[in-house]
C-alpha cells in the first residue's frame, strides 16, 4: 500500500470515527430524551396510579358503608317480617275468637228467639184468654150492684174481680209512674210462679201484684219473687224491673210500707185506677 493510500484510508477512518462519535452522541441523545419520556410516563402513571387507588379506596369504603346498610336494612326487614307474622298471628286468633262469638251470639239469638216466640204465642194465648174474660167481666160488672162493703158482709170472695178490673186498666193505661210500656199480659205462667200482671217493653219489665186487700206480710212475699221472674224466662235476663202492687184495701198502712220497699202502689177510685206512691216516690230496680 502506497503512502497516499494509507493517508486516504486514515482520513478514511478519522470521518468514520467522527460520524461514530457523532451518531454515538445522537443514540446517546435520543436514550436520554427516551429516559426522560419513559421517567415522565412512569411518574404520570403513578399518579394515575394513586388517583386509581383512591378511587378503588372511596369505592370500597361506599361498599363497605352499603353493605353495613344493608345488613341493618336486612335486620329491621326481618324484624319486621316477624312483628307482622305475630300481628298476623294475633289477628288470626282474633278472627277465631269473633268467630265463635259470632256462633255464640247467634246461637243466643236463635235461642232468644224461640223463646220469644213461643213467650209470644203464650202472651197471645193469655191476651185472647182476658179477650174472652174481659167481655165476661164487664157483663158480671154491669150486673154487678152490691158494694165491695156489702159483699164482704156476704162473704163474696171478689179477688177475681180485682185482677180483672187491674190489668184492664193496665191494658188502657200501660204505665208505671212514667215508664211506658209497650204490651201487657195477665197471669203469666213459667214453671214455678204465677205473675198476676206483666207489662214490658224493648228494655224493661214491669210486675204488679194484685190483691182484693194487701196485708204487710205479703209484700215480703213478693218482693222475694220478683227476681225469680228472670229464672222463670230467661229471655228477659238482662231487662231491668220494676215492680208495683194493687189492690182494693191496704191492711195496716201497708200501702206505706209497700212505697218505702220501692214499690209502685195503685187502687181504685170508682172505675177508674188510682195511684198512690206520689209524684215523689223512688221505684226500686230489681
Amino acid at each position: 500500500m502506497t503512502d497516499q493510500e494509507l493517508k486516504d484510508l486514515v482520513a478514511r477512518l478519522a470521518v468514520s470515527q467522527k460520524e461514530s462519535e457523532e451518531s454515538t452522541r445522537e443514540m446517546k441523545a435520543s436514550i436520554n430524551a427516551l429516559s426522560r419520556t419513559v421517567d415522565n410516563y412512569i411518574a404520570r402513571q403513578d399518579i394515575a396510579d394513586e388517583k386509581i387507588q383512591a378511587h378503588i379506596d372511596l369505592h370500597e369504603q361506599r361498599y363497605e358503608r352499603m353493605q353495613a346498610h344493608q345488613e341493618k336494612l336486612g335486620e329491621k326487614m326481618q324484624a319486621h317480617i316477624e312483628t307482622q307474622e305475630k300481628l298476623n298471628e294475633k289477628m288470626q286468633a282474633h278472627i277465631e275468637t269473633q268467630e265463635k262469638l259470632n256462633e255464640r251470639m247467634q246461637a243466643h239469638m236463635e235461642a232468644h228467639e224461640k223463646s220469644q216466640k213461643e213467650l209470644n204465642e203464650r202472651m197471645k194465648d193469655q191476651i185472647e184468654e182476658y179477650k174472652r174474660r174481659s167481655i165476661k167481666s164487664d157483663r158480671k160488672f154491669e150486673k154487678l150492684t152490691l158494694s165491695a162493703r156489702q159483699a164482704r158482709r156476704l162473704g163474696i170472695n171478689i179477688g177475681y174481680d180485682a185482677e180483672d178490673f187491674f190489668f184492664d186498666s193496665f191494658r188502657l193505661n200501660r204505665y208505671l209512674g212514667d215508664i211506658k210500656f209497650d204490651d201487657i199480659s195477665q197471669n203469666v205462667k213459667g214453671k214455678t210462679f204465677e205473675f198476676d200482671i206483666v207489662l214490658y217493653n224493648s228494655t224493661l219489665i214491669g210486675i204488679v201484684e194484685v190483691k182484693h186487700r194487701l196485708r204487710r206480710n205479703e209484700i215480703s212475699e213478693f218482693i222475694k219473687k220478683i227476681p225469680r221472674f228472670k229464672e222463670e224466662f230467661p229471655q228477659f235476663e238482662k231487662f231491668n224491673i220494676y215492680a208495683g202492687v194493687a189492690s182494693y184495701s191496704f191492711d195496716q198502712k201497708s200501702n206505706e210500707l209497700a212505697k218505702k220497699r220501692g214499690l209502685y202502689v195503685f187502687s181504685r177510685y170508682g172505675h177508674r185506677l188510682k195511684p198512690l206512691h206520689g209524684d215523689e216516690f223512688t221505684a226500686k230496680v230489681f
